[in-house]
């Protein structure tokens, strides 16, 4: 029969191999998103990274506990937890303050 299509003919397979590349490669681009998820969540809940140091240099008037208290951190987090620019914000309005820097030096100080 004239008109019809051979499922065997060249096109066709080609066609069908680029459909299973792309399952193929949207499967592994979810299982790699849940992969990443999954070690991500696992490294917060072990606390590879949660806070357990805040260095405080160049400060000669103010105590130590007057920076870090004006930091109000929470208790327990990570050091991605924080958010830096709203810290820094509160400890610029101290008396005395004239410029603050503030980093992360892993994996579990601020700086």
């Amino acid at each position: 029969m004239q008109g019809l299509i051979d499922r065997d003919s060249y096109g066709l397979r080609h066609l069908e191999g680029w459909v299973r590349l792309i399952v193929v490669a949207a499967a592994v681009s979810v299982g790699g998103g849940l992969l990443g998820r999954g070690i991500l969540s696992y490294i917060q809940v072990i606390g590879v990274f949660d806070l357990r140091r805040i260095e405080v240099r160049g400060n000669n008037i103010l105590t130590r506990a007057e920076v870090v208290d004006a930091m109000a951190l929470p208790l327990v987090g990570s050091i991605f937890d924080v958010d830096l620019s709203a810290v820094q914000e509160q400890v610029e309005v101290l008396n005395y303050v004239y410029g603050v820097r503030l980093g992360r030096k892993f994996p579990h100080t601020l700086f």
